[in-house]
Parts: C-alpha cells; structure tokens; sequence
C-alpha cells in the first residue's frame, strides 16, 4: 500500500552558489534532453514512444517543473478530420509543419491552452493530454489555484494535470511557447 503524496509534500530546495537564482535550482541537463531524430518518426509511433518520457518546464522563477507524460493522442494530418492541419497550413498551425520536436501550443474557448508536440509528418503532432507530477508540485498547483474561481474546491494531486489545459496552467505553458524547438530549448523540453 502506497502512501498519498500531499503537494506539500515537495522536496526540499536546494540552493546551489553555482546558480544565480535563489528561489531554486537550475536542472537544465542538455545530455537527457530528447533530440529530433527521437520526434522524427510518424505520429502514432511517436505518440506511443512519449509515454512514460518526463515532460520539464525551467518556470519564470528559475524553478524546474517536471511531469511523466501518461496520456496522449495523436493527430495524424491530412488524413484526420480533428486535426488543425486538416485543411493545410495556416497562421495558427504553423508549428505542426515544422521540424519534429517542435511545439505547437494553441488557445481552446479563450483562455485554455493546450501543449502539442509535431511529429515527422507534415502537419502531424502529438497533444500532451495529462501528466504525472513529478517535481515542483508546489509550484504548480499555485500556477493552477491563481486561474481558478474563488471557492473552488481544494485541487487534489491526482487533478494537477490531469487534462490538456490543466497541465498547460500547472506546467505555465503559454503560446509564447508555441514554435519552440524542444530539442534545443531551456525553457521547455523532454527527457526520457
């Protein structure tokens, strides 16, 4: 029987004279981040292969937020009607035509977002549609309890990110995000 882990629950931080921020440490291990020869492959490959990799975020505030990708669906072009890229390229999908790894982060009703990442096929990505918190949790749920309604029940672990836009508040993942090259960036990339 396994013991539930509460958000506060968030191991210590460990302050490192070697890093200019002293909110946190700074993880960014470019040896573990995936490259694109791993995102170079078709979309349903590339969806199953995502699983169980660790998705990471370095946050605004030097903190490293990391979550095991354990949901996803895969859209593969042209030949899928629910894809954006359906009808070809636009503004909007860009990010779906460039070179595999990049991320293609879009606003659903407004004011969600949700977290795509492009596959060797043109106009073929793979959305990001829950993860397991890994590291950071207190950082993410206050990244989740500033966006929501006042009264609203207490969040619980297992509903951090446990959907497309709830793992995009909890991770701070915006469309400034949107065309990053994931296997080059800081700010946002995968490990396995």
């Amino acid at each position: 029987m396994s013991k539930k882990r509460k958000l506060s629950d968030d191991p210590p931080q460990i302050v490192s004279p070697y890093f200019p921020n002293p909110q946190g440490p700074c993880c960014y291990n470019s040896s573990s981040q995936l490259t694109t020869s791993f995102f170079s492959t078709p979309c349903s490959t590339l969806a199953m292969s995502l699983l169980g990799c660790t998705l990471c975020r370095m946050s605004p505030t030097g903190q490293l937020l990391k979550g095991k990708i354990v949901e996803v669906e895969s859209y593969p072009g042209s030949t899928d009607g629910a894809s954006h890229s359906y009808r070809g390229q636009t503004v909007r999908n860009r990010a779906m035509f460039m070179v595999p790894g990049t991320a293609y982060v879009y606003t659903i009703y407004g004011m969600y977002n949700c977290f795509n990442i492009s596959s060797s096929v043109e106009g073929a990505a793979v959305l990001i549609r829950a993860l397991e918190p890994l590291q950071g949790e207190v950082v993410m749920e206050g990244n989740r309890q500033a966006r929501r309604k006042e009264g609203a029940k207490q969040l619980k672990m297992k509903d951090l990110c446990s959907g497309p836009s709830k793992l995009c508040q909890a991770m701070d993942i915006t469309k400034t995000l949107d065309q990053v090259d994931l296997t080059s960036s800081k700010e946002i990339w995968v490990e396995r």
